[in-house]
């Protein structure tokens, strides 16, 4: 099978299309070609999926960093304009989010797509939490901000549910996920191995 993360990352030619669909990958991001005109933003949205979304992904070795700030850091890396960010790094794009769901369902494992949506879930979640929400007669809605917080908060609990199954059924994941626990447990760092990927 073809490693995705690897064919995606590394591409450095001319016609990233052509290159995808000799792979057969290119179904996967149709809709990022009819959305972005423009070759570098699409190779750029592409590899922020790849890295962001990956399982393989070793940019998700998040040292304890939440995914909004790991999200910012992998949209660093692939040099796209800061303006995408809403587009790309929130995912409020509409191809962006097709295009999410089908390399999820393409790398066939459903603990990992539920821990993905989880994780986005919470980082808007936690966001909003600290947005000026606003009832319809203009005052702060504190209420519906807290909501919002206890929301991320189960999120979080479901994200590590998801987390630990994953964790068991990729022996790759698990042995560096149980080297970071002990390199942490040195440094009287206590983390489980829900602490992976947070």
């Amino acid at each position: 099978m073809i490693n995705p993360l690897y064919s995606i990352t590394t591409f450095d030619g001319i016609d990233f299309s052509d290159y995808l669909k000799k792979i057969h990958l290119y179904d996967i991001f149709i809709d990022i070609f009819d959305e972005y005109p423009e070759p570098e933003t699409r190779v750029g949205i592409i590899k922020f999926i790849a890295w962001g979304y990956g399982l393989d992904s070793d940019l998700l070795s998040t040292n304890g960093n939440n995914w909004s700030k790991v999200s910012e850091q992998i949209f660093l890396k692939t040099g796209l304009e800061t303006e995408l960010f809403p587009d790309v790094g929130l995912l409020e794009s509409k191809s962006v989010q097709s295009a999410v769901q089908k390399f999820l369902r393409y790398q066939n494992d459903e603990n990992w797509t539920q821990y993905c949506t989880y994780r986005d879930l919470r980082s808007q979640m936690l966001s909003s939490s600290l947005a000026a929400i606003k009832k319809s007669s203009g005052e702060i809605d504190y209420e519906q901000k807290m909501n919002n917080a206890a929301h991320s908060q189960k999120l979080l609990e479901m994200m590590n549910e998801a987390k630990e199954t994953f964790v068991q059924n990729h022996p790759k994941l698990k042995a560096s996920v149980e080297a970071f626990n002990k390199a942490t447990e040195k440094t009287k760092v206590t983390r489980s191995v829900a602490s992976y990927a947070s």
